[in-house]
């Protein structure tokens, strides 16, 4: 989830943990420890739609005293030649 500038949105991720959190609690209201099950699918939900990705892009961002951009390449083939030579 990208913004017009083409960074990431926090509000997703955060959503999604408040929504897995409300979700924990009442799935495990009968249980004792119903709140630390609550908070543990919170966090499951927060990762899963990428908060975790988004917190460490942001964190090395503030690390880094540069703002040089990272280039990225995708390999999108591979080539392969292959000699017989005979044996001597």
């Amino acid at each position: 989830m990208a913004d017009s500038a083409g960074r990431r949105s926090l509000p997703l991720p955060l959503g999604a943990a408040v929504a897995g959190f409300a979700w924990g609690y009442l799935h495990h209201r009968a249980h004792p420890r119903r709140t630390s099950l609550a908070l543990m699918q919170g966090v499951e939900w927060f990762i899963a739609c990428g908060g975790a990705a988004l917190l460490v892009q942001v964190l090395r961002s503030g690390l880094d005293p540069d703002d040089l951009e990272e280039l990225t390449e995708r390999v999108t083939h591979s080539l392969q030649t292959i000699t017989d030579r005979p044996g001597r």
